[in-house]
Protein backbone atom coordinates (compact mmCIF):
# COMPACT_ATOMS: atom_id res chain seq x y z
CA UNK A 1 0.00 0.00 0.00
CA UNK A 2 1.22 3.43 -0.86
CA UNK A 3 -0.57 5.14 1.99
CA UNK A 4 -2.67 7.28 -0.36
CA UNK A 5 -6.18 7.86 0.86
CA UNK A 6 -9.01 8.21 -1.62
CA UNK A 7 -11.36 11.05 -0.82
CA UNK A 8 -14.04 13.11 -2.45
CA UNK A 9 -13.09 15.14 -5.49
CA UNK A 10 -13.23 18.85 -4.73
CA UNK A 11 -14.19 21.14 -7.59
CA UNK A 12 -13.99 24.87 -7.04
CA UNK A 13 -17.04 26.60 -8.47
CA UNK A 14 -16.26 30.04 -9.82
CA UNK A 15 -19.84 30.80 -10.80
CA UNK A 16 -23.09 29.08 -9.88
CA UNK A 17 -25.74 27.97 -12.35
CA UNK A 18 -28.56 30.42 -12.89
CA UNK A 19 -31.82 30.74 -14.74
CA UNK A 20 -31.47 33.18 -17.61
CA UNK A 21 -35.15 33.17 -18.49
CA UNK A 22 -38.34 31.19 -18.01
CA UNK A 23 -41.71 31.86 -19.61
CA UNK A 24 -44.22 30.55 -17.08
CA UNK A 25 -47.79 29.61 -17.88
CA UNK A 26 -50.19 29.75 -14.94
CA UNK A 27 -51.99 26.40 -14.55
CA UNK A 28 -55.57 27.09 -15.77
CA UNK A 29 -57.23 25.20 -12.90
CA UNK A 30 -55.16 27.13 -10.37
CA UNK A 31 -56.12 30.39 -12.02
CA UNK A 32 -59.84 29.60 -11.80
CA UNK A 33 -59.48 28.34 -8.20
CA UNK A 34 -57.48 31.47 -7.26
CA UNK A 35 -54.54 29.33 -6.06
CA UNK A 36 -51.37 31.24 -5.25
CA UNK A 37 -48.20 30.42 -3.37
CA UNK A 38 -44.45 29.95 -3.34
CA UNK A 39 -42.80 26.71 -4.43
CA UNK A 40 -39.15 25.96 -3.61
CA UNK A 41 -37.32 23.52 -5.85
CA UNK A 42 -33.98 21.88 -6.51
CA UNK A 43 -32.84 21.01 -10.05
CA UNK A 44 -29.68 19.60 -11.61
CA UNK A 45 -28.21 21.87 -14.28
CA UNK A 46 -25.85 20.03 -16.62
CA UNK A 47 -22.75 21.54 -18.20
CA UNK A 48 -24.75 21.64 -21.45
CA UNK A 49 -27.27 24.01 -19.84
CA UNK A 50 -30.00 21.35 -19.86
CA UNK A 51 -31.95 20.67 -16.66
CA UNK A 52 -32.98 17.35 -15.14
CA UNK A 53 -34.25 15.84 -11.91
CA UNK A 54 -36.29 18.74 -10.59
CA UNK A 55 -38.00 18.21 -7.26
CA UNK A 56 -40.12 20.37 -5.01
CA UNK A 57 -38.43 21.01 -1.66
CA UNK A 58 -41.22 23.13 -0.17
CA UNK A 59 -44.68 23.12 -1.68
CA UNK A 60 -47.29 25.82 -2.06
CA UNK A 61 -50.11 23.72 -0.66
CA UNK A 62 -51.55 23.34 -4.17
CA UNK A 63 -50.57 20.24 -6.14
CA UNK A 64 -51.11 21.92 -9.52
CA UNK A 65 -48.71 24.78 -8.71
CA UNK A 66 -46.11 22.40 -7.29
CA UNK A 67 -46.28 20.17 -10.39
CA UNK A 68 -46.25 23.13 -12.79
CA UNK A 69 -43.09 24.48 -11.16
CA UNK A 70 -40.89 21.50 -11.98
CA UNK A 71 -42.65 20.75 -15.28
CA UNK A 72 -41.98 24.28 -16.50
CA UNK A 73 -38.47 24.53 -15.05
CA UNK A 74 -37.55 21.40 -17.02
CA UNK A 75 -39.24 22.39 -20.29
CA UNK A 76 -39.28 26.21 -20.46
CA UNK A 77 -36.31 27.55 -18.50
CA UNK A 78 -33.04 28.56 -20.13
CA UNK A 79 -30.01 28.05 -17.89
CA UNK A 80 -26.46 29.27 -17.73
CA UNK A 81 -24.47 26.35 -16.29
CA UNK A 82 -22.08 26.69 -13.37
CA UNK A 83 -18.40 27.14 -14.20
CA UNK A 84 -15.27 25.86 -12.51
CA UNK A 85 -12.24 27.99 -11.64
CA UNK A 86 -10.97 27.60 -15.22
CA UNK A 87 -14.23 28.84 -16.70
CA UNK A 88 -15.35 25.40 -17.92
CA UNK A 89 -19.04 24.60 -17.66
CA UNK A 90 -19.78 21.94 -15.03
CA UNK A 91 -22.79 20.00 -13.75
CA UNK A 92 -24.30 21.49 -10.60
CA UNK A 93 -27.44 21.79 -8.51
CA UNK A 94 -29.53 24.94 -8.41
CA UNK A 95 -32.02 25.77 -5.67
CA UNK A 96 -34.69 28.34 -6.28
CA UNK A 97 -38.30 29.28 -5.80
CA UNK A 98 -41.26 30.36 -7.89
CA UNK A 99 -43.81 32.74 -6.45
CA UNK A 100 -47.10 32.04 -8.20
CA UNK A 101 -49.21 35.22 -7.95
CA UNK A 102 -52.26 35.87 -10.09
CA UNK A 103 -52.01 39.29 -11.76
CA UNK A 104 -55.11 41.44 -11.03
CA UNK A 105 -56.26 41.50 -14.65
CA UNK A 106 -56.00 37.69 -14.90
CA UNK A 107 -58.40 36.98 -12.04
CA UNK A 108 -61.69 35.51 -13.21
CA UNK A 109 -64.43 38.14 -13.23
CA UNK A 110 -62.07 41.12 -13.22
CA UNK A 111 -62.19 43.68 -15.98
CA UNK A 112 -59.41 43.73 -18.52
CA UNK A 113 -56.93 46.57 -18.23
CA UNK A 114 -57.37 48.94 -21.17
CA UNK A 115 -54.56 51.02 -22.60
CA UNK A 116 -54.93 54.79 -22.32
CA UNK A 117 -56.67 56.45 -25.24
CA UNK A 118 -55.00 59.34 -26.95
Amino acid sequence: MSGAVAGPLLILVASAARILSVQLEYPPRSLVANEQGAVSFKVEVLASGKARNCRVTSGSGFAALDKATCDQILTRAIFEPAADANGRAIDSTLEGSMNWTIPPRAKPGSEAVRPPVG
